[in-house]
């Protein structure tokens, strides 16, 4: 008996929301997994899925990012089930996993790969188990498989980053700078047009930072006006020198140095230290847009997770 259980049309996409700055620059790909499917329990499911994220992470790609728009996903069939009756029944499974690299918007599969497994156990959910169990993730055909699907994705944003560029514009014109910040990180920086975007990125963080930063020095001159510094200077940290508010945010600190006590002397210097440093003030906007870019990810809705199977027995 063959049977090919596989998703269309909707996924279900996991470890979208778990980003983290060290991702930024990354290819990444959201692993699909459908939430449930005929004959793979949910630890089937959670191995499998695990097993998918290793195949990624080796290659050097990251298992999560700032947008769904390219995908890795599974098929798995089933060609033919056999009991070995006994003391005690064992069954034994031929099965085979597909994976395929997916761009969302487009429908467009730029990898994919195929592997024979077999696997048998107490039960069939044993079986499949160890079925999975069985790949190997450093296998060179899952490597050669994740590099056409990079080096397609690659091609890709190559084509597609001076528009990406002008899309961004266009977003914070609307003042949707945590968009546009985190539509620019998603670019790799194995794309050439990566330090554009890089330049790009900070332009947009520094119309952001003018855009809010009278909401923060307000609030940094009411935490000051009652003596609690501490807040105060986690307002003022926030607020870039090179901003309309830079000014006057540098005299409020400049006034509450005399009035802060031992505790929070090195949270002054660390906030000063951006008005003094140009290099320290550089890394502070780059770990700012990967906080943004964290931050609005993990904030945006979760997609639907209405499933489609199609069963060919």
């Amino acid at each position: 008996m063959k049977k090919i259980i596989y998703l269309i049309v909707l996924f279900s996409v996991l470890n979208t929301f778990s980003q983290n700055s060290n991702d930024i620059g990354k290819i990444s790909l959201s692993i699909v997994m459908p939430e449930n499917l005929e004959d793979l329990d949910d630890s089937n499911l959670s191995n499998l899925e695990t097993k998918i994220l290793e195949i990624v992470n080796k290659t050097g790609l990251s298992g999560t990012g700032y947008n769904n728009n390219f995908v890795i996903y599974p098929k798995f069939t089933i060609y033919n089930t056999k009991i070995s009756k006994g003391m005690q029944n064992i069954t034994f499974i031929d099965c085979e996993l597909s994976l395929f690299i997916k761009q969302v918007d487009n429908n467009m599969v730029f990898s994919s790969i195929s592997k024979k497994l077999n696997g048998n156990g107490l039960s069939k959910q044993e079986a499949i188990s160890n079925a999975i169990d069985t790949l190997d993730s450093t296998e060179e055909a899952f490597s050669k498989f994740i590099e056409k699907g990079k080096s397609r994705i690659i091609q890709y944003y190559e084509s597609k980053c001076a528009d990406l560029i002008v899309q961004a514009d266009g977003l914070a014109k609307r003042q949707s700078y945590e968009e546009a910040i985190t539509l620019l990180l998603s670019v790799p920086s194995e794309v050439s047009c990566f330090s554009k975007v890089q330049s790009k990125t900070i332009e947009i963080y520094k119309s952001y930072q003018s855009y809010r930063c009278g909401g923060l020095l307000q609030q940094a001159q009411s935490d000051a006006a009652q003596n609690d510094f501490s807040s105060s200077l986690s307002s003022l940290s926030q607020i870039d020198p090179s901003s309309k508010c830079g000014p006057e945010a540098k005299a409020l600190m400049a006034k509450i140095e005399g009035k802060i006590d031992a505790a929070n002397r090195q949270q002054f210097q660390a906030a000063m230290m951006v008005y003094k440093d140009a290099v320290q003030l550089e890394k502070q906007r780059i770990n700012a847009v990967r906080d943004i870019a964290v931050e609005y990810a993990r904030n945006q809705p979760k997609p639907v997770t209405n499933n489609y199977l199609i069963l060919i027995r």
